[in-house]
């Protein structure tokens, strides 16, 4: 069952008291329901990799720039869009025959790999400009709310989690 909330049509979720596996269902329902519908047409190898990668994998970045999404969730999101690439359906599995991990090499990168991008990798590189930009000084709103909450009295890189910090910390 999906859960909606009332900010899940322009891109932005709720996480306020629930867990963060049914917070990022909505993510991973988007990502489903484009999936289901390309897996009803023929298409070729070279027009499902531009639909992994041009729509597929794009659909979570805004999510994955301000939360971390579970690896639970980024593991279930590249299952679907291995189980795509490789045709698999509800009624018959077909057999991968390379991994995901290998499939997410670069192309020029001994020739196996299809250049796919993992979601967890994207998660940490959208957080990691992020936290580089809290870390190089700069005077944000948001930079001097977590300033005032996390490291009042140190800098960046020695802001510890703190007790119940919020999802976006």
């Amino acid at each position: 069952m999906p859960f909606f909330c009332k900010f899940a049509r322009v891109g932005r979720i709720s996480p306020f008291g629930r867990s963060m596996k049914v917070v990022f269902s909505v993510v991973m329902d988007r990502v489903w329901k484009k999936v289901k519908g390309w897996k009803e047409r023929f298409l070729s190898r070279a027009g499902k990799e531009t639909l992994i990668k041009a729509v597929a994998q794009e659909i979570p970045n805004y999510i994955l720039s301000c939360y971390k999404m579970p690896v639970g969730c980024c593991k279930d999101i590249n299952s679907m869009l291995a189980k795509f690439w490789w045709g698999s359906n509800e009624e018959k599995r077909k057999i991968h025959w390379m991994g995901w991990e290998r499939l997410s090499r670069a192309k020029n990168d001994g020739g196996t790999g299809m250049g796919f991008r993992g979601i967890e990798e994207i998660n940490k590189a959208l957080l990691g400009k992020h936290c580089w930009r809290l870390a190089t000084g700069g005077s944000s709103l948001l930079e001097k709310i977590f300033k005032s909450r996390y490291y009042p009295n140190n800098d960046f890189m020695c802001a510890n989690e703190g007790y119940q910090p919020s999802y976006a910390w």
